[in-house]
């Protein structure tokens, strides 16, 4: 993906946890460890919620990006994060796996 899309989700990403952390990847990340979209970009953060480490998976996963894209298009639109998910779970239905990512919060 173009690197000012793959720097838009990383900072998406880093400011949008309650967001990506309730949205699921659909690469097959899961076998790393991953349980949302939000791990493919950020490997852990601070007490603060401030970025500690970076994971680098997202740098080099075209199904990563997108999904993160998609979902920040979406909530910049509006979107729920309910909502946001439903539309990233309908869109990449066609995917046999996904992370086991938690529901969001109501």
């Amino acid at each position: 993906r173009p690197p000012e899309v793959v720097r838009a989700v990383y900072a998406f990403a880093a400011y949008n946890p309650d967001i990506l952390e309730f949205v699921p990847c659909f690469c097959g990340c899961e076998t790393a460890g991953h349980k949302a979209n939000a791990d493919c970009f950020v490997k852990s953060r601070n007490s603060d919620g401030s970025v500690r480490t970076w994971d680098t998976h997202g740098m080099a996963c075209p199904i990563c990006v997108d999904v993160a894209h998609d979902s920040m298009r979406l909530h910049s639109s509006g979107a729920s994060v309910q909502d946001v998910r439903a539309a990233i779970e309908a869109k990449y239905a066609q995917y046999t796996r996904s992370t086991p990512t938690p529901p969001a919060p109501r």
